[in-house]
């Protein structure tokens, strides 16, 4: 098989992680090559264990999961649609392939040895199954990294997020990975009477305590850090059901605003927004049906509230008021989005309501 002269990412080694991780990569527009030293083998499992977060954010990315299958996916089947996935995309699983020697100083330039022979290949990032997997064992654990750590090169790359951002992701690996621990030590009934005394945390994995959570509410009930809530509401614009994961896209980071706003003040912010970010924006009036959207956000008569959901739906900003100066601070400081070239065709984002 011919090799490509270059991609954005390489990948060595070829396990159900590195696939998914491809996977997502390639479906967001980014040019992936996955290598391994070894002919094509069996995986040694026959299942891969998921929770609903990994699963549903799968299917999310075009994954064909059926909901009778969770917890568990047949891995082979999960491969072979990772490998379809990948060729749709047009990017190259090799195998026979051993990365003989890495950059040197600020080359981009790596030497691929296949079938005897040596190739130059230029890529920007490269990672092995030895980055990707933080627990050898435990799949959930590797998704969820996968999922955090994907988003941050696809903005990267896109040139919509600056590199400094990758260095967060460390740290949300490390908080994951402890709580993972806490939740499945042999001893978990003690940490789970610690956790009761010390923490009104739920028994989901999150990242409130990463650099790039900011919490600017006094209701600490659903935090930055936390995964958001998917709630229904009644879209009134298109009347009719909907919820909050159809309102998030794993292409881009969400800007969902809850409070009454007048036309000129909501015209304003999605102005601003679209000439600045590429963002989506949402908007959710108060209303009778939609109350327990409000409530569950603790949302009072009168109050605004504005959450800037991350593309893998954690909250990445809670604040108790809708101002541009809050958002352009937590776009532009702490997840370091750069702002829009005004040379570069307009994209249109979501507004709903």
């Amino acid at each position: 098989m011919r090799i490509p002269s270059s991609s954005s990412i390489l990948i060595s080694g070829i396990n159900p992680v590195s696939l998914a991780f491809a996977s997502i990569l390639s479906t967001c527009g980014v040019k992936v090559l996955v290598v391994d030293e070894w002919k094509p083998v069996a995986f040694g499992i026959a299942e891969i264990t998921l929770d609903n977060y990994s699963f549903e954010l799968l299917q999310h990315i075009g994954f064909e999961l059926e909901t009778n299958m969770k917890p568990k996916i047949n891995a082979a089947d999960f491969v072979k649609q990772s490998l379809k996935v990948l060729a749709t995309n047009l990017c190259s699983v090799i195998w026979d392939t051993q990365v003989s020697s890495k950059p040197k100083a600020s080359s981009q330039i790596y030497r691929l040895k296949h079938e005897n022979e040596i190739f130059e290949h230029q890529s920007q990032y490269f990672y092995t199954t030895h980055d990707l997997l933080s627990n050898q064992t435990q799949s959930i654990l590797n998704f969820r990294n996968i999922f955090a750590l994907a988003w941050r090169l696809i903005g990267v790359l896109n040139n919509n997020l600056d590199q400094k951002i990758l260095e967060s992701y460390p740290k949300e690996v490390d908080l994951l990975k402890e709580q993972f621990d806490i939740f499945n030590s042999s001893k978990k009934q003690f940490h789970k009477v610690i956790q009761q005394l010390f923490s009104s945390k739920k028994r989901e994995l999150n990242l409130v305590d990463s650099k790039i959570s900011l919490h600017l509410s006094q209701h600490r009930n659903i935090e930055a850090g936390d995964l958001l809530p998917d709630l229904n509401f009644y879209d009134e614009q298109l009347q009719t059901e909907s919820s909050l994961y159809k309102w998030c896209n794993y292409r881009h980071f969400s800007v969902f605003m809850f409070g009454y706003l007048t036309p000129s003040h909501l015209f304003t912010i999605a102005k601003w927004l679209q000439l600045n970010y590429a963002v989506q924006l949402f908007y959710l009036p108060p209303s009778e049906r939609n109350q327990p959207v409000f409530d569950t956000f603790q949302i009072l008569t009168g109050e605004r509230k504005t959450l800037i959901i991350r593309p893998d739906r954690y909250i990445g900003l809670i604040s108790d008021s809708i101002d541009i100066d809050i958002i352009d601070n937590y776009l532009k400081s702490i997840i370091m989005m750069k702002a829009k070239d005004p040379l570069q065709p307009k994209e249109s984002k979501g507004l709903d309501n």
